[in-house]
C-alpha cells in the first residue's frame, strides 16, 4: 500500500516531521518529507486492519490520523492531490491554558514540560497548538 501525505498546520506546509503508520502497534514503513510530501510505502499482508499514521517527539509517539484502513495494492493521495493531514485539527486533552508566560508548554498528550521544547513537533503553548521546527535558541 502507498500513501502521498501532506501535513498542514492550517496554511502551512510543515516538512519536518517523520511520519510512520503503524498497524496493531508493528512500523509497517516510515518517511521523511520530500519537497514538502510524505511518500509513505505501508508493507504488510491481510486487508481490513487499522491503521494509525503516527509521528514521534521527545515524549513519544503522537497519532496523526487513525481513520484508515489497509488494503494490499490501494494506493491514498497523490503527488498532485495529497492526502492532507491538518495538525491544527488534532484532538487534544487540554481544554483551557491560563498562563501566559514562556513556561507554559504542553505535550499533546497533557504532560507540561514547562519551558520551550528544544525538540521540533508539535505542542500546546497557552492553549494553542504550536509546531516548532527547529531547536529553539535562546537569544542573549
Amino acid at each position: 500500500m502507498t500513501m502521498v501525505i501532506q501535513l498542514m498546520d492550517g496554511e502551512e506546509v510543515i516538512d519536518t516531521c517523520e511520519v510512520a503508520a503503524f498497524v496493531n502497534g508493528e512500523c509497517r514503513g516510515a518517511a521523511r518529507a520530500e519537497d514538502g510530501l510524505y511518500y509513505l510505502i505501508i508493507a504488510g499482508e491481510g486487508s481490513g486492519q487499522a491503521i494509525e499514521i503516527r509521528t514521534y517527539t521527545m515524549d513519544g509517539f503522537i497519532t496523526l490520523d487513525n481513520r484508515l484502513t489497509y488494503a494490499t495494492d490501494q494506493n491514498i493521495g497523490t503527488p498532485w492531490e495529497p492526502y492532507v493531514i491538518d495538525l491544527s485539527n488534532l484532538p487534544t486533552s487540554i481544554h483551557s491554558v491560563t498562563a501566559d508566560d514562556d513556561t507554559n508548554w504542553w505535550t499533546l498528550q497533557g504532560y507540561k514540560i514547562g519551558k520551550r521544547p528544544l525538540q521540533p513537533g508539535v505542542y500546546i503553548h497557552n492553549g494553542r497548538k504550536v509546531v516548532v521546527k527547529a531547536p529553539y535558541a535562546n537569544p542573549q
